[in-house]
C-alpha cells in the first residue's frame, strides 16, 4: 500500500511539474505578507455558479499561505453534489479537475483539464450556509469544509430625494466586505423595501445605487445573527460634469475599496466609473498616487486592423510591465504620473507599439496630488476612439511604478502583484455601444 502511495505522489508530481512556469515563480503579495505561487488569480467555477468564468468578482479565490487558495461559497440548501473545476489564471486549458471518480469532500485533481469536462464531482453538501473550498496548487490536494451557516440579514427602505410615492426606481444594493462582493439583491420598486440575506456574521459595506442617481455607501455595518436595518436617501444626479470630482456620478461600473493595496498611498485604486451617454465616453477613476502612475488601458471592439499592441512594456508612452492577449489588444491609453507637476494625457496605439497624441480631441481633469485622494476623469468622443456604429470598449485602470515596472493593483482585477514580474490584464469591464 505505501509503495501505491509513493507511485501515485510521483505520477502527481511529474504531472505537475511537467506544467509549471519555466520563467520562475512570481510572488502575490497581499498587505503585509508574500505568499508564493505561480499564478495571478485562481477561480473556482461550478455547477453552482454557472460555470461562470467570466465572472472574476464571483468566482475568484484569495491566497492564503504559500501556494494555497481558499474561496467561501454558499449553498442556499442541501445537495447529493456538486460539479467543479479551479482555473488558474482564467483559462480553461489549464484547469484542475479530475478524470477519477466522484471524491467526497477532498482529494486530488489533475492539472490540464480544459473546458467544462473532466469537472469534479464531490459531496455531499449536507446543510445550508457557507463552505469553505481550499485547493494547494503544489500538492494538488482540495478539501471542502462546513464554515459557517447564514448568521442574519442587512434589510432596509431605499428612497429617491425627488420621489415620493410608487412606482420607486429600482435600486441595485450590494454587501461587501474588503473588495469581495458577497451578495447582491434589488429593492422593491412599490415600496422600496430590500433584503440581504442570508450573510454570515461579520462587517459590510453596503453600496446602494440607482440609474440617474448618485450612489451612497454605508460603511462597517455588523451582522450578528440578527437583521440590521439600514434606510438610505439617494440622491438626483445633475449630470456629470468632467472636474475630477465624481461625486456627480449615479453609479460607478467597478466597486473598490481605497485601502488595500500593498503600496498603501504610493499606488491605491478605488473605484472604476465608465458609462456612455450621447455618443461619449465618461470614464473616471479615484485613487491615491504618490510618485506613481494611474493608467486606464482600452480596448476597442470592432477593431481597427492597424489600431492595437499586446506588450505595454514596449510602447513610447508610459512603457509598463503589463501584457494584453492578443483578443484583447489595447487601442488607447490615459496616463498620468503623480507626482504635483505632470498633466493626464492620452494616446492612440497602433499595431507596431507606436502612440499618437490624442489629448486634445478628450476633455481630461484630474485631481489627483500626491498622497491623497483624488480622481482622474474624462468625457472621450465615440468617434475618436471607435472604428464602428456599433460594438463595445474594454476598460482597465491600473496603478505603476515607473518605466518598465508593474504594479499592485488593478481594477477590475488582474491578481497583480507590484514586485516587477510583469501580469497579464486579461479582465476587462466592457461596455456596448
Amino acid at each position: 500500500m505505501f509503495k501505491k502511495f509513493i507511485f501515485f505522489t510521483g505520477i502527481l508530481f511529474m504531472l505537475y511539474t511537467g506544467c509549471a512556469d519555466k520563467e520562475g515563480i512570481p510572488v502575490v503579495t497581499p498587505p503585509g505578507e508574500e505568499f508564493k505561487t505561480r499564478y495571478k488569480t485562481m477561480q473556482l467555477v461550478g455547477d453552482f455558479n454557472g460555470w461562470a468564468l467570466e465572472d472574476l468578482n464571483s468566482t475568484k479565490m484569495n491566497l492564503v499561505a504559500d501556494w494555497t487558495w481558499e474561496k467561501l461559497q454558499y449553498f442556499s440548501g442541501k445537495r447529493d453534489s456538486i460539479m467543479f473545476k479551479i482555473v488558474p489564471d482564467g483559462n480553461w486549458d489549464l484547469a484542475f479537475g479530475t478524470q477519477g471518480p466522484d471524491s467526497g469532500l477532498s482529494g486530488y485533481a489533475e492539472p490540464n483539464c480544459s473546458g467544462t469536462g473532466n469537472h469534479i464531482t464531490a459531496g455531499p453538501i449536507d446543510r445550508a450556509g457557507y463552505w469553505k473550498f481550499t485547493f494547494n496548487e503544489q500538492t494538488l490536494y482540495y478539501s471542502i469544509s462546513f464554515y459557517s451557516a447564514p448568521g442574519g440579514a442587512i434589510a432596509g427602505k431605499v428612497s429617491f430625494q425627488d420621489i415620493t410615492a410608487s412606482p420607486y426606481p429600482e435600486a441595485l444594493i450590494t454587501a461587501l466586505q474588503g473588495t469581495n462582493v458577497i451578495a447582491t439583491t434589488t429593492s422593491d420598486t412599490l415600496n422600496g423595501k430590500y433584503i440581504i440575506s442570508p450573510l454570515p456574521n461579520g462587517t459590510y459595506n453596503v453600496v446602494f445605487q440607482a440609474s440617474g442617481y448618485l450612489p451612497d455607501t454605508v460603511y462597517n455595518i455588523v451582522v450578528s445573527n440578527d437583521t440590521v436595518e439600514v434606510n438610505v436617501t439617494l440622491n438626483k444626479a445633475q449630470g456629470i460634469m468632467i472636474d475630477g470630482d465624481l461625486s456627480d456620478w449615479d453609479t460607478c461600473a467597478v466597486y473598490d475599496t481605497i485601502g488595500d493595496s500593498p503600496w498603501g498611498n504610493g499606488g491605491d485604486l478605488g473605484s472604476l466609473y465608465a458609462k456612455i451617454v450621447n455618443d461619449t465616453l465618461f470614464i473616471g477613476a479615484e485613487a491615491t498616487v504618490n510618485n506613481n502612475a494611474i493608467i486606464i488601458y482600452f480596448h476597442v471592439e470592432p477593431e481597427d486592423s492597424n489600431m492595437g499592441y499586446t506588450d505595454m512594456n514596449t510602447i513610447d508612452f508610459y512603457p509598463r510591465k503589463f501584457t494584453f492577449p492578443d483578443s484583447l489588444k489595447a487601442d488607447y491609453i490615459l496616463a498620468q504620473w503623480v507626482d504635483g507637476n505632470v498633466q493626464p494625457a492620452m494616446r492612440s496605439i497602433d499595431s507596431t507599439g507606436n502612440t499618437h497624441d490624442i489629448t486634445s480631441d478628450v476633455n481630461i481633469a484630474s485631481t489627483l496630488t500626491p498622497g491623497q485622494k483624488g480622481a482622474i476623469e474624462a468625457a472621450i468622443p465615440l468617434g475618436v476612439i471607435t472604428h464602428g456604429t456599433t460594438g463595445r470598449i474594454g476598460i482597465v485602470a491600473v496603478i505603476a511604478g515607473g518605466d518598465h515596472y508593474d504594479g499592485p493593483e488593478s481594477v477590475p482585477s488582474n491578481g497583480l502583484h507590484g514586485n516587477g514580474t510583469g501580469a497579464m490584464l486579461q479582465n476587462l469591464y466592457f461596455l456596448s455601444f
